[in-house]
């Protein structure tokens, strides 16, 4: 699922934005209000889009926007701005012009595993007939009752969204959870084979049939990691030393289809030890390789080189690859959450891989990124304390 379109589908006004404000996400619905497109916002900063000017009356709604977009960094709590007057353009073909509207903006964290702010919601609810109704009617019974009906649609969105969230969470947590079963029977048969035939099988068959139980024990625990980051979100991941060179020739013994003569991987030993979390590590380790075989122009043999240098106190772990490039503007974009950089066949394994990446990195105290020409391949690289040798 994509679920960028759920956040575009959403029955109101909402951008997702990263820490930093980068636009990540935006609904279809916010396009309209604004008048913007999706193609030319995304990616792109917040206030480069919608200038901050407490002292323009054209600031289109943005006055006071950074202010409290910082509160929420600052307090880890959301933040409700007062309501702000807006002047909307009315399309051409409605006569042009302006349209004054009313809009009630409120800015909420979304927390990562970590516990630290992953993203920021920016939501808008177009408030006007309120305002109107405040000023026409005199009445404050009858506003108090709109009000409450204003309060109620809110909550109602507010719970439309927090329940997106929770579906997938319980998709994750389901499918993690059912993939354990099938799982053990792999495991428990193999063993099986080997115990009751062990004496008739060939060394090969034997050989596979070990990385056959290694392969199951190793996939069972990555999948008991999940699980327990899921249980247990909001706990911060112990750093351990991760022997990193053996870890990457387990996870290539575990993929024939990665060995000689369809790739070629090169590993320069010995790769440095890093300070991280195993099971992570393994995760960025296949998304970026899988990455460097799949990008390659057609009849050209994938071919990755796997080194190690060290940064100071840190080390990096560099993929060189023969592949079709990355142009600087795809660059900006890559690690970004829903980003697809090409298409057909090559589009299947962007979108999110190289997000969870960058996410299961920074979980780890450390840092992502990618040296690229286009038509000339990629190094990408990933950057932890040094482990314990």
């Amino acid at each position: 699922m994509d679920y960028r379109s759920v956040f575009e589908a959403a029955p109101g006004l909402y951008l997702v934005l990263e820490p930093d404000l980068t636009i990540v996400a935006v609904s279809d619905a916010y396009l309209r209000a604004t008048m913007t497109n999706r193609e030319k916002i995304l990616a792109r900063r917040l206030f480069d889009v919608f200038p901050d000017n407490p002292d323009d009356p054209q600031a289109n709604g943005m006055r006071n926007l950074s202010a409290s977009l910082q509160r929420v960094l600052d307090t880890g709590a959301p933040d409700m701005m007062a309501v702000q007057k807006y002047d909307m353009r009315r399309p051409e073909a409605e006569g042009g012009g302006f349209e004054e509207r009313y809009w009630s903006p409120a800015n909420s964290p979304v927390l990562g595993a970590d516990g630290r702010i992953a993203y920021l919601i920016h939501r808008v609810e177009d408030v006007t007939e309120l305002v109107r109704l405040q000023r026409e009617v005199s009445n404050q019974e009858e506003v108090k009752k709109r009000a409450a009906e204003l309060e109620i649609l809110v909550g109602e969105r507010t719970g439309e969204l927090r329940s997106m969230v929770e579906e997938l969470e319980s998709f994750c947590y389901s499918l993690s959870h059912d993939m354990r079963a099938p799982l053990r029977a792999i495991h428990s048969y193999a063993e099986l084979v080997l115990a009751d035939c062990g004496q008739g099988l060939t060394p090969n068959c034997h050989q596979y049939l070990d990385k056959t139980v290694r392969s199951a024990n190793r996939l069972d625990r990555l999948i008991r990691e999940v699980l327990a980051f899921t249980r247990l979100s909001k706990l911060k991941i112990q750093p351990q030393t991760v022997d990193v060179d053996n870890l990457i020739r387990d996870i290539l013994d575990e993929r024939p289809e990665w060995h000689p003569p369809a790739v070629e991987i090169q590993i320069e030993s010995p790769l440095m030890p890093m300070l991280g979390h195993e099971a992570s590590l393994t995760q960025c380790i296949t998304n970026l390789v899988d990455n460097a075989i799949t990008f390659v122009a057609p009849g050209v043999k994938p071919q990755v080189r796997v080194y190690s240098r060290v940064e100071g106190n840190q080390v990096r772990l560099c993929f060189h690859d023969n592949g079709i490039g990355i142009d600087e503007t795809g660059q900006r974009r890559l690690f970004q959450l829903f980003q697809r950089l090409h298409t057909g066949e090559q589009a299947q394994n962007i979108g999110i891989g190289l997000a969870i990446v960058r996410k299961a990195v920074e979980r780890m105290k450390g840092q992502v990124g990618v040296q690229s020409t286009p038509g000339k391949g990629s190094v990408f690289w990933i950057q932890l304390p040094k482990g314990t040798p």
